[in-house]
């Protein structure tokens, strides 16, 4: 677990640098880096390192920008699928439930579940 493991959060500030520079990070400035990592450091306490890593190697291969703790935390919690984005539920909501796919009711009834459960 992250949270009993210097070497861990060693490695995962050595990963964010890494996302940082190569990523694109919207303003984010250089000094900021420390406190983002301790967020990361925070949000990931409870996860294994292969569960964060996984996390972050499909992050990288799906998305360009900078992720957020958030980010990393629900693809750990989905099993390595993507975050959940509002804009696919809302658009999924306003088709009709006949017209709705098998994958879209599949991710509407998580979307749900996932925001009541936090």
């Amino acid at each position: 677990m992250l949270s009993k493991s210097p070497e861990i959060k060693k490695r995962l500030s050595e990963s964010l640098v890494l996302f940082h520079d190569a990523l694109k990070t919207y303003g984010k400035q250089p000094d900021q880096l420390e406190a983002v990592t301790k967020l990361f450091i925070f949000a990931l306490a409870d996860y294994t390192e292969k569960q964060i890593i996984d996390a972050m190697v499909y992050y990288t291969k799906n998305y360009s920008d900078f992720p957020a703790p958030a980010d990393i935390v629900q693809i750990i919690e989905r099993g390595n699928k993507p975050p959940f984005e509002k804009v696919i539920y809302l658009n999924i909501c306003k088709k009709d439930g006949e017209d709705r796919t098998r994958e879209e009711w599949d991710y509407k009834r998580d979307y749900e579940k996932w925001n009541l459960k936090g």
